[in-house]
């Protein structure tokens, strides 16, 4: 059954699947393409009668991950779309999730399986899920050679996806049944260190209203990696000021290629991260949690027992062991513990820690490790990035619980368990049997 609904910008058909409302693949954006490539975002225009959304779109061109299996979706820079997942109206104006996606700005996808919004529509929910611009092509290092051209080659491209995704839902999503006073922006990974950032930049003031961060990952906001990166792919092919144009003009996959050559293939190594560029970004994460202004925002955060297991290489198990540890503290604890201090001083601050790991993560030594936790938070156990998990009872009611925590606190501002406080730094542990513990500090 289709499902028709006027945007700002135009009529979108999708489905009905059951009981829940969906939408694949509206266009938030115009298309990066041609000479809007390595510009700032732009938003879709307005288009004349009714525009069919009920599949999704192309990712955003990417290199292959060692990390997870390529789902073969088709790439494309034309990819700046967003996906809905609705429950039926029933008059009321309904919670909205609107979730980013990590990958290290180098990798991933909104449509990816584990992030179908289902379970979330079934319990009353709105979820969104989006594409943003990766690699290089959201995180091209304008050297000079464009200026003159006509429109904005600025740092950050991606970022900017992002909050033209954020500015669509705002704008839209109340034609979809959703609550405009109620989002919740949602991230894991990358994804959870942009909702950190948008939490303190004037541009997003007002465009949520709670946060929920997963797993931030503490990377440096340096220029010096994407400077690199499109140094080298400049040099790659030959390109200075007086030929800039060729870069509009060359195809993704030239690109893309260029990129593989100095990245051994590998997504993670081609990493374009968010940079000072004194227009959105003016100091690091941790310098903007210290400093910046995120009063009023309610925050659901947390990390991973075993972050860094995906990270080392293998060796003796007390090395292993020493390894992971470092990591997952140096990386993920350290930011999230200073953003649970610094905003539990003005606001609600709920902390989580996901230490489940089936036998089949402990006999590889993966254990609880970097996203282990997003098919449990999803509920969605049978998807491609639970497969390892095997469903077992026990890994379903620890779904069950982590599914309704994050709807709970979607809603109302509140989990279901005590609110983190900086003298016992007390947060809630997600395992086989589940339970609030002191000392999140000892995890440092």
């Amino acid at each position: 059954m289709s499902v028709i609904v006027e945007t700002k910008k135009g009529l979108v058909e999708g489905f009905k699947d059951d009981s829940i409302l969906k939408w694949y693949g509206i266009p938030y954006a115009e298309p990066p393409i041609a000479d809007l490539r390595f510009k700032k975002t732009e938003a879709k225009a307005s288009w004349k009668g009714v525009l069919e959304t009920k599949t999704f779109s192309p990712k955003c061109p990417q290199l292959p991950t060692l990390i997870w299996k390529d789902n073969g979706l088709e790439q494309n820079e034309d990819c700046l779309y967003l996906n809905i997942w609705a429950p039926e109206s029933k008059g009321e104006k309904v919670p909205v999730i609107f979730w980013i996606h990590g990958g290290a700005f180098a990798s991933g996808e909104g449509s990816m399986d584990a992030y179908y919004g289902d379970s979330f529509a079934k319990n009353g929910l709105i979820l969104v899920t989006f594409n943003y611009r990766l690699g290089i092509f959201g995180g091209f290092y304008n050297l000079g050679i464009l200026d003159g051209l006509a429109g904005e080659y600025l740092h950050n491209t991606g970022v900017y996806d992002i909050i033209e995704a954020l500015k669509w839902v705002n704008e839209n999503i109340q034609a979809f049944g959703g609550d405009v006073s109620n989002i919740t922006i949602m991230g894991e990974s990358a994804g959870a260190t942009i909702v950190t950032s948008l939490m303190h930049l004037p541009c997003a003031k007002g465009l949520f209203n709670k946060a929920i961060i997963q797993s931030m990952s503490n990377l440096p906001f340096i220029d010096e990696r994407n400077y690199v990166l499109t140094r080298r792919l400049l040099d790659a092919y030959r390109l200075e000021k007086e030929n800039a144009t060729k870069l509009l003009k060359m195809t993704t996959e030239e690109i893309l290629e260029g990129h593989h050559k100095f990245s051994s293939g590998n997504a993670m190594k081609a990493q374009c991260r968010p940079v000072i560029d004194g227009n959105l970004f003016t100091a690091c994460l941790v310098d903007m949690i210290e400093e910046g202004d995120s009063q009023g925002i309610p925050i659901l955060i947390g990390t991973n027992r075993d972050e860094g297991s995906i990270f080392v290489d293998k060796g003796e198990e007390k090395t292993n062991t020493a390894g992971i540890k470092m990591i997952t503290d140096r990386d993920f604890v350290f930011a999230s513990r200073k953003l649970a201090i610094k905003q539990s001083k003005t606001d609600k601050v709920f902390v989580y820690r996901f230490d489940f790991s089936p036998e089949i993560t402990k006999s590889i030594k993966l254990k609880a490790y970097h996203a282990a936790e997003l098919p449990y938070v999803f509920n969605t156990l049978n998807s491609s990035m639970a497969k390892i998990i095997k469903g077992s009872e026990e890994a379903k009611e620890i779904s069950n619980q982590m599914h309704s925590a994050w709807i709970q606190f979607t809603r109302t501002g509140n989990p279901g368990w005590d609110e983190y406080n900086g003298n016992d730094e007390n947060f809630f542990v997600f395992d086989t049997v589940s339970h609030l513990e002191n000392g999140y500090s000892n995890n440092v």
